[in-house]
């Protein structure tokens, strides 16, 4: 039996109402205000089991991202799936803290080389290439790394949907570049970009909404900072085998920036810190500059 819109939202109570009427947009192919502005429109059977079925995965804590394969991230459109996590507005304030830094320095004054870090969908990236002139493109070498082959094949995708051209590289944190060291030359200016998985175990029981997306992506030992750790001694080793001017972004949880400031001066015991906050004022950005 075929439904209007409206009667399919008043059998949706079990989730939010926004997140229903863009599920039935999602299926209709129509435009949100579409929903909202043909209350009487009749759906068909087949689109109405679409719909209802996406209702009960979105009850069940499904992230809307997944069921709709896209998140808006940064003014772009990205693909989203299980394999990857869903981009946060939080992460955009490293993309602009990236953007801000190449705009404010001489970075497009010779070859300059971008890595971003467990690269994931490779919203970071593409963000921030998508954000850069025809002249600092020019000059800009780009990789991006992931342990997850099935990750990477998103972000492979979102890549060429955006039309930037990434390396792409598979494998643990830096170590693709660390073992061909061709593909880094000294006198560079060197960012880094990671958003590493920074959660305990325990603050993942406590966070229901992310229970669906990968864990691999999300949790990490030693307080969180385990990926981190790994991360800044693969730096330092970098920095040893070659001549650089570094600067790292790294997304923290609030709780750890005096652990990683502890872990950075470790292994970079000459880098200058800068702790940025996030959308709500919590620490959630680290800046690093060697």
């Amino acid at each position: 039996m075929s439904k209007t819109i409206q009667q399919l939202l008043q059998s949706s109570k079990k989730i939010n109402r926004l997140d229903a009427e863009l599920l039935i947009a999602h299926v209709l192919q129509k435009p949100r205000e579409f929903v909202l502005s043909h209350p009487e429109y009749e759906i068909s059977k087949l689109k109405n089991w679409q719909i209802t079925n996406f209702f009960e995965k979105r009850f069940r804590g499904i992230p809307l991202a997944y069921l709709t394969k896209h998140k808006e991230f940064f003014g772009l459109e990205f693909f989203v799936n299980k394999n990857v996590l869903v981009p946060r507005p939080d992460t955009e304030i490293l993309v602009e803290s990236v953007i801000n830094h190449i705009h404010n320095s001489k970075f497009i004054n010779h070859n300059s080389t971008i890595i971003d870090i467990g690269t994931g969908s490779g919203c970071i990236p593409i963000s921030i290439l998508k954000s850069l002139s025809t002249n600092q493109l020019a000059n800009t070498q780009t990789f991006a790394t992931d342990i997850s082959k099935k990750a990477l094949r998103v972000a492979k995708k979102n890549a060429k949907r955006h039309d930037v051209k990434i390396n792409f590289l598979h494998g643990n944190l830096l170590k693709p570049l660390l073992t061909n060291r061709s593909l880094i030359t000294d006198h560079q200016s060197l960012v880094i970009t990671a958003n590493l998985p920074y959660l305990t175990e325990e603050q993942l029981k406590q966070e229901p909404s992310i229970q669906h997306e990968p864990r691999l992506a999300l949790v990490a030992r030693e307080s969180g900072l385990e990926l981190y750790h790994k991360l800044l001694e693969q730096i330092q080793s970098l920095l040893i085998n070659h001549q650089l001017q570094l600067t790292a972004f790294f997304e923290i949880d609030p709780k750890q920036p005096k652990p990683i400031t502890k872990l950075i001066k470790k292994y970079l015991p000459n880098a200058k810190i800068e702790i940025k906050p996030d959308l709500a004022g919590l620490d959630r950005i680290v800046i690093i500059k060697t």
